[in-house]
């Protein structure tokens, strides 16, 4: 594992989140589209990574690949990118820990559920969705609504609920318990481990942020139409609870209400208008781009990390010449 080797995992990378995030970010995907590019994106990651360590098949056709010992001072700095990196990832999976452990302080002081009506409507909203699964419900004065845990499922819910109406109570529960049905808690966990490896790379945050939002966005759809609301009166609850609601601290929490605005106006936007294409986007051209991004993304997965040259061996006659040779062939 050399420098070099470092050096051409992060330029891969930079090129396949380059290459997935203009194409979802540039293309209003069909929802089959952006999870092919997506989980197309994850594993062409995952192979990169792999590639650092394993001696992985591919083909040699990144301009790193090249370079796999430079002399001097370069193979100096080079030896240091591995340790750099390895720096920040262990910075990366401090900051997870912290998080983590604020979650639990969290939901230390949440109280349990004991409100008739919302353990009523948790009963309706799961016979909804065919979801006969054990979940709590608990009431916070820091974090909700959101979905945690993978095997003991919590729902937080934010202190003042008690007052909701039927309708927000079963809006809100169909949503989070979406998530569980869904298996979008280990998702994040996959996704979360994932990109703490590309700590690096600017576009690391963009597609998470695009992942998530195409997740909340069919947690919405599924849980308006399985409460039987339009779409306008959904986009309505959403904003009343993005007012009420207190603000959604950074913990690794599945929350109903985004931590930034534009993912909230994104999603009222594709309730509100789910179907409507993006100017100059025809259906072919989405498909087109689609396949040739996989394509593009195949290729940077596959290449080749640089290895080091096999030092040269000797048989034992050749060993045996050498010693025997004179070092004076000429006198």
């Amino acid at each position: 594992m050399t420098g070099a080797t470092f050096l051409d995992f992060a330029v891969r990378s930079l090129l396949i989140g380059a290459l997935s995030w203009g194409l979802l970010a540039g293309f209003r995907l069909s929802s089959w589209l952006r999870n092919a590019v997506l989980l197309a994106t994850a594993g062409a990651l995952l192979w990169t990574l792999a590639g650092v360590w394993l001696p992985l098949p591919g083909i040699s056709w990144l301009p790193s690949a090249s370079a796999a010992n430079p002399p001097g001072a370069a193979s100096t700095l080079l030896n240091l990118v591995g340790t750099i990196w390895l720096t920040g990832l262990g910075l990366v999976v401090l900051g997870e820990t912290l998080a983590h452990l604020n979650l639990h302080q969290i939901l230390g002081k949440a109280v349990p559920c004991q409100t008739p009506a919302w353990e009523e409507t948790l009963r309706t909203a799961q016979a909804r969705l065919h979801w006969p699964h054990a979940v709590e419900l608990r009431f916070s004065e820091t974090l909700g609504p959101c979905a945690i845990g993978l095997h003991r499922r919590l729902i937080l819910l934010p202190h003042g609920s008690e007052h909701w109406p039927e309708a927000t109570r079963l809006t809100v529960l169909l949503h989070e318990l979406a998530h569980f049905q869904r298996g979008d808690l280990a998702w994040q966990w996959f996704v979360r481990g994932l990109l703490a490896t590309q700590w690096f790379n600017p576009f690391a945050p963009l597609l998470r942020r695009l992942w998530e939002t195409d997740r909340e966005t069919a947690c919405d759809a599924l849980a308006a139409r399985l409460a039987g609301l339009e779409p306008a009166t959904y986009a309505e609850t959403l904003l009343n609870l993005a007012t009420d609601s207190p603000n959604v601290p950074a913990v690794p929490a599945l929350a109903m209400l985004p931590r930034r605005q534009s993912q909230l106006e994104y999603r009222i936007r594709a309730l509100l208008d789910p179907a409507a294409p993006r100017q100059g986007a025809s259906r072919i051209a989405e498909i087109a781009a689609t396949a040739t991004a996989l394509i593009f993304l195949a290729a940077c997965a596959l290449s080749h990390s640089p290895q080091p040259p096999r030092p040269e061996v000797w048989t034992p006659t050749e060993i045996e010449l050498r010693l025997t040779a004179s070092p004076f062939p000429d006198a």
